[in-house]
């Protein structure tokens, strides 16, 4: 299993509800898995997610990085895995 991000760069420009990229969730084989994610307490305030898309949740985001961290399950509920992505905010 592994999870990857789709982008990991939004700009402090972008408004509220921007979508930096899309989560996914593969099997061993590499197929796309139909999952829920969610992101852990920790990660919640400056980002949010809605389905499979990564978006910021405020209109304005120090330049900097941050750490997300995200929790998907399988549909199927036989699998979960847990990711951490570190997402640049570029004042650009």
């Amino acid at each position: 299993m592994s999870m990857s991000l789709s982008n990991l760069t939004i700009s402090t420009k972008a408004p509220a509800n921007s979508i930096i990229g899309q989560l996914a969730l593969y099997d061993a084989s590499g197929a796309n898995v139909a999952t829920k994610f969610q992101l852990t307490k920790n990660s919640a305030g400056y980002f949010v997610n809605s389905g499979n898309s990564l978006m910021t949740n405020r209109a304005s985001i120090a330049p900097g990085y941050y750490s997300v961290r995200v929790r998907g399950v399988a549909q199927n509920e036989r699998w979960q895995e847990s990711g951490v992505f570190v997402i640049q905010v570029t004042s650009t």
